[in-house]
């Protein structure tokens, strides 16, 4: 067989050459150890016979890093203007400006769907060809085969909101928020007198959607609250979605609570506009309260209460812990979880209690 021209080769004429996929010789370029010693032998022959020597890569096989960190954005398929989306933009930027300050850059991925095949393959490539030191993933459900193959191959990763029961590797770097806010949400509007309590609740997929819920759940049975299944609605940590189902619960309800919890302010916003669309006043007719205080709750009519998270603290953390385990490998088990606290605005009020 007549060698090619060792200009023009690369990684996916040696798989085709090989008979396997690009992703396996990308596996083997990168020293990676998931692969059979008979494939590993082949593949690494064939780069010697035709002279093979992978750009991407050069700097992984030199033993240098990329100084640069994948970033893994789920904004979900229910979010259909993700351009206009502050928060996640925000999300973001608190990420990129952390890893600039410690050296690093960002490869930004959006990613609708994360368990569609080419997107799988397409986040697969980007850690095995060595283009990033390691990846950040944020909005994902709570279990994603991608995430554990790679963190189970021995990449880096740091996961915003995950439950990872009884495992306890050093590679996954997790930060969630508190378990609690949720149960002082409804601790606050039995203060102000509230006993009937609506429950519109986010992505029980996502680990956050379901420990807001158990937390909900917790907070009603403290105080012997009924939680009436007509009044849960699950439209996701989407305003959209969220105000569809607000506007189908006023349309059939004839039982209206006296307080709602939202389980993300993006929750609030909607349900707040479905309310006022229907000639209900806030608080007047009904308090409601969110949560993560996020852009322009402050400036809504009336400001929404909420809990309050500094993003820019958990996610910089996040993103520094990262870059700490790249540039200096280690066994510390890192899970932090960060607190929210109570900002009271207009959107609840005091009712009389008789």
């Amino acid at each position: 067989m007549k060698s090619k021209d060792i200009k023009s080769i690369n990684s996916t004429e040696i798989a085709k050459i090989a008979g396997l996929s690009r992703s396996t010789v990308s596996r083997v370029i990168n020293q990676h150890p998931n692969v059979k010693g008979k494939t590993r032998e082949k593949i690494l022959n064939l780069i010697e016979q035709y002279g093979y020597t992978p750009n991407l890569s050069a700097r992984v096989l030199a033993g240098k890093r990329a100084d640069t960190i994948g970033l893994f954005f789920v904004p979900g398929t229910n979010s259909p203007n993700f351009a206009g989306d502050t928060q996640a933009d925000f999300m973001l930027a608190c990420i990129a400006e952390a890893a600039s300050q410690n050296g690093f850059l960002t490869l930004t991925n959006i990613v609708r769907n994360i368990h569609e095949p080419e997107n799988v393959k397409r986040i697969r490539d980007i850690f095995y060809e060595g283009r990033i030191d390691a990846g950040i993933f944020i909005g994902c459900p709570d279990q994603v085969p991608i995430i554990e193959e790679l963190v189970a191959s021995g990449f880096i990763l740091g996961i915003l909101d995950q439950n990872p029961q009884g495992r306890n590797e050093s590679n996954r770097i997790i930060v969630n928020y508190d378990d609690g806010s949720a149960e002082k949400a409804v601790d606050y509007l039995v203060s102000l007198g509230h006993r009937r309590i609506m429950g519109i609740h986010g992505d029980l997929k996502r680990y956050n959607g379901l420990q807001k819920y158990h937390s909900f759940l917790r907070g009603m049975e403290k105080h012997d609250l009924e939680v009436k299944k007509e009044w849960q609605l699950f439209p996701g940590f989407q305003h959209l979605s969220s105000y569809s189902m607000m506007e189908d619960f006023l349309n059939r309800s004839k039982e209206l609570p006296t307080a709602m919890f939202c389980a993300n302010d993006s929750i609030a916003w909607g349900v707040m506009d479905a309310l006022k669309k229907a000639g209900l006043s806030i608080p007047g007719d009904l308090s409601i309260i969110g949560m993560d205080d996020s852009s322009f709750s402050a400036l809504l009519s009336p400001p929404l209460t909420t809990f309050r998270v500094d993003f820019q603290e958990v996610l910089g953390t996040l993103t520094k812990k990262v870059i700490e385990h790249v540039a200096t490998p280690s066994d510390e088990l890192v899970r932090i979880a960060f607190e929210s606290d109570l900002v009271m605005r207009g959107s609840c009020r005091t009712i009389c209690v008789w």
